[in-house]
């Protein structure tokens, strides 16, 4: 019998590092009867199946570079697995994006009962994830707007009504759920793949993981210094997306700033309060615990983000002055 492992993410809980890991793993994957697509943008092709072909989101930039990327054919592939009786591994945030709705929806055209799937989904702190994912955004999506939390936009963050939707679907047992500080604890930097390849009923000698940590920076979507994520999210208000990523690599590799981004301890502490209640639910539905889901340290401080001052501003001026000189010296006839 086929069984479905869905690894939904979530996003900003080292999903990069995983899929890229799997990647790595798949020749090793089915032996052990287990199939999955040939590429991540394979797996975010089939995610984003889900959605009727009118959903809005296909006028997204990310959505479009995944269309564009020629994996039609994973839907086909996915097929063929299911009759062949193989178990399937997807590993995409798009999942969690479309919703376990849509998902179901999807699984039912290939003949997949709910109870033959397993919902893998890691969980961050609200306020680290919320950190995380704004550095993100503003690293690659082109935000301009600073960073700002409130209890009426809160619902997209509220854990315990996530997985309460995709346990409507599939059901309480299909759900697997990780405590992503939990897991990076205990089983730092590639080794968390490990915990989320367990969860998928996968087991691997340890020399196979270990073989992918020379493998892991292909996959690490890094996060930017403070200082350098506020000149970019400025910097956002005049340029295009992609357009300074030349450049935001120059001055991350000149190493002019390692200033963590962290929100303020203030805005992190009502944070935390605010989904309190909620996670607590979480660890007693989900992991059957009656603690708290999460540790109740506080990573920030009271001080506002670091603004731009004239060193660092002269510094990486001086980085783009450089590259248009090289490009000028490039050309004939320069001086």
């Amino acid at each position: 019998m086929t069984t479905i492992y869905l690894h939904i993410g979530l996003p900003k809980t080292a999903t990069s590092t995983v899929q890229g890991a799997i990647q790595k793993l798949r020749p090793l994957l089915d032996p052990k009867g287990y199939w999955t697509p040939l590429g991540i943008m394979a797996h975010h092709r089939f995610a984003i199946e889900a959605l009727d072909k009118s959903d809005p989101r296909f006028a997204w930039s990310h959505y479009q570079r995944v269309l564009a990327s020629g994996n039609d054919a994973v839907v086909s592939e996915v097929a063929a697995a299911v009759r062949e009786r193989k178990h399937i591994l997807i590993s995409s945030e798009y999942l969690n994006d479309c919703g376990p709705q849509a998902t179901a929806r999807l699984l039912a055209q290939f003949g997949v009962h709910a109870r033959d799937v397993r919902i893998i989904v890691c969980l961050r702190r609200q306020d680290r994830f919320l950190e995380s994912s704004y550095n993100q955004e503003v690293k690659g999506t082109g935000r301009t707007r600073p960073l700002v939390w409130s209890p009426r936009q809160a619902s997209p963050w509220d854990w315990y009504a996530k997985l309460s939707a995709w346990a409507g679907e599939f059901g309480d047992a299909a759900l697997r759920v990780l405590v992503f500080e939990r897991v990076t604890r205990e089983a730092p930097g590639h080794l968390f793949t490990k915990a989320v390849l367990q969860a998928c009923d996968l087991k691997f000698e340890d020399a196979d993981i270990d073989s992918l940590a020379s493998a892991a920076d292909d996959y690490i979507n890094a996060s930017l210094p403070a200082e350098l994520l506020e000149f970019k999210r400025i910097a956002n208000t005049v340029t295009q997306i992609s357009e300074l990523d030349w450049f935001i690599g120059k001055a991350m590799a000149a190493r002019t700033i390692s200033t963590r981004y962290r929100m303020s301890k203030s805005l992190a502490a009502e944070i935390v309060a605010y989904y309190q209640v909620s996670n607590a639910e979480v660890a007693r539905r989900f992991l059957k615990e009656p603690g708290p889901l999460f540790d109740e340290l506080l990573d920030g401080d009271d001080a506002t983000p670091a603004p731009l001052d004239t060193a660092l501003l002269s510094q990486l001026i001086a980085l783009i002055a450089a590259e248009i000189g090289a490009q000028r010296g490039k050309r004939p006839g320069s001086r």
